[in-house]
């Protein structure tokens, strides 16, 4: 299964590096498309960092606004406008890799589920941890638009 990644940033600039860089160490060339990330209007190192790490890294696709347009609807542009693989992978910049995954995703030839994910152990209602959460994009674009 490939996907691509998408990230929204704000101002997170020493996350985002070790992120991205366990992105480039752990995960195999060529088992994802792209690596999307928003920056949402930071006004840290975040772009400098991102502008520095897309020299080497092929698979980075930077997207920013000026502004602060809120996680939620920078999300949804990353997933409606950019990413273009049928999965992808949200993750928040404060994660990062240390083994590859890929392995141990289930087979889909027969199902297409909405997410894939891990239920939250500590809340009292199910709920997916929203840090690391591989979305189905075309199920999600059957979705209305985020408003924020």
């Amino acid at each position: 299964m490939k996907f691509d990644i998408a990230i929204v940033n704000y101002n997170t600039d020493f996350y985002l590096l070790n992120l991205l860089s366990s992105v480039e160490r752990v995960l195999p060339a060529g088992s994802f498309g792209a690596c999307h990330v928003w920056d949402n209007g930071s006004t840290d190192a975040s772009l400098a960092v991102l502008e520095e790490l897309g020299r080497d890294m092929p698979w980075l696709e930077i997207h920013t606004d000026s502004i602060n347009l809120g996680h939620g609807p920078a999300l949804d542009r990353l997933l409606r406008d950019h990413c273009r693989e049928e999965w992808v992978l949200l993750l928040d910049s404060d994660t990062r890799f240390v083994r590859d995954f890929c392995a141990a995703l289930p087979d889909l030839t027969h199902e297409t589920p909405a997410f894939i994910g891990q239920i939250h152990s500590q809340a009292r209602y199910p709920y997916a941890y929203l840090c690391h959460l591989l979305v189905n994009r075309g199920r999600y674009l059957r979705l209305p638009p985020f408003i924020g």
